[in-house]
């Protein structure tokens, strides 16, 4: 039996994020049978903080599905949560006090 080629995501509801390169696994949860894709997908950059901008941001869970279904073609991609979600993405420089 041929294991199911199918990726579930969920977006989290309440996320803090203190880094600029916001990954997958930073705002989702990602499961599927195969955990080689789970790690891989949790890896991918979903969004760079610009350099002094605001701290909200609001992103429609179909741009997480379009990069998965670019990077995973022959997956099927299930959203189990909510279409739309705002995270607060926080990042500041840490000050360097010698």
């Amino acid at each position: 039996m041929a294991a199911e080629r199918i990726i579930y995501i969920k977006a989290e509801e309440s996320t803090l994020v203190t880094h600029p390169q916001v990954r997958l696994e930073d705002v989702f949860r990602i499961t599927s049978p195969e955990y080689k894709i789970v790690k891989e997908l949790g890896e991918q950059i979903f969004f760079v903080v610009p350099k002094k901008e605001k701290e909200k941001y609001s992103f429609s869970v179909l741009k997480a599905i379009e990069l998965i279904q670019k990077l995973h073609p022959d997956y099927e991609v299930v959203n189990e949560g909510e279409r739309t979600l705002s995270w607060n993405i926080c990042h500041r420089e840490r000050s360097r006090s010698g």
